[in-house]
């Protein structure tokens, strides 16, 4: 086994220590955030992104203790941690909570959305990061298939996520895309990895592209795709997005404002051909 993953930095439990956190906090055990119960009580599903959990351990790695390593070594220590969640839940579970881990490949995005733009990997860094991690996850699916250790279930989409059922499901992800299935849910509430903070649909601005300040931008699938995030879509050209924020201040946008009055403010957009995209993607 590689030397430097068993030295990841841990937490509590022990997990990469962003995952951790995460775990920490719905189990009501974070040192920094206080909860009477533990909050993971209150959802039936629990959706667990298998891209966050690796992200979350190569970021738990010290620099440089990738080099010479193998991804079988990663994917034994993600399904052990994967092993230890389950058992987590089940601990503080007093009715079933299904954990639901899955792996979107996010394919056709640029077929589905063809007036965004789709981020690439554009660096030789990111290509050998990329190849290696889809190693690791098919690792980790073909052994949960043919031996799947106790209580391990995986689900595979192509795209957006889809619902076990329309229960209230806790999500640990770092795609913000994977929000916009929020529909299929009762709820959906986002936990973070690092801060192990909870974010109803109304904090989701944050997960847009330099998302802090965006209050006023409701999160949808057709304004992700004008204000990008981190991981899929790249933001539109700041003066465009200046331009919607100047129309959602003025118009007082919220959260909860509907599909119907974005179109209607979105009118006001003097730029024509910028006007026409976002007729496009919005409608």
């Amino acid at each position: 086994m590689h030397l430097p993953f068993i030295r990841r930095t841990t937490g509590q439990y022990p997990l990469s220590i962003a995952t951790s956190l995460a775990l920490e906090s719905a189990t009501g055990i974070h040192p920094d955030i206080i909860a009477l119960e533990p909050p993971i009580i209150r959802y039936k599903l629990f959706y667990i992104n298998i891209r966050t959990l690796f992200r979350n351990f190569m970021g738990a790695v010290e620099t440089g203790g990738f080099s010479s390593s193998h991804p079988a070594d990663m994917a034994v220590l993600l399904i052990e941690e994967m092993e230890q969640i389950i058992q987590i839940v089940n601990t503080y579970a007093t009715q079933e909570i299904k954990v639901v881990f899955y792996l979107s490949e996010y394919n056709d995005l640029e077929l589905k959305y063809s007036y965004s733009f789709i981020r690439a990997i554009t660096t030789e860094k990111q290509r050998e990061t990329q190849s290696y991690a889809d190693e690791v996850y098919k690792l980790i699916i073909k052994h949960c298939g043919i031996a799947a250790p106790v209580g391990i279930y995986i689900k595979t989409f192509r795209l957006k996520l889809e619902a076990e059922s329309y229960s209230d499901c806790l999500i640990l992800t770092h795609y913000a895309f994977d929000l916009v299935s929020y529909p299929l849910f009762s709820k959906l509430m986002l936990l973070e990895s690092h801060t192990g903070h909870f974010k109803d649909r109304s904090l989701w601005y944050t997960k847009y592209y330099q998302g802090k300040e965006l209050i006023r931008i409701p999160f949808r699938e057709d304004l992700l795709q004008i204000f990008g995030d981190n991981e899929l879509f790249r933001p539109f050209p700041s003066n465009n997005r200046k331009e919607i924020i100047a129309i959602a201040e003025k118009y007082n946008w919220t959260a909860t404002t509907t599909k119907a009055k974005i179109s209607m403010d979105l009118k006001n957009v003097k730029d024509p051909f910028f006007k026409t995209i976002i007729g496009k993607i919005v409608g």
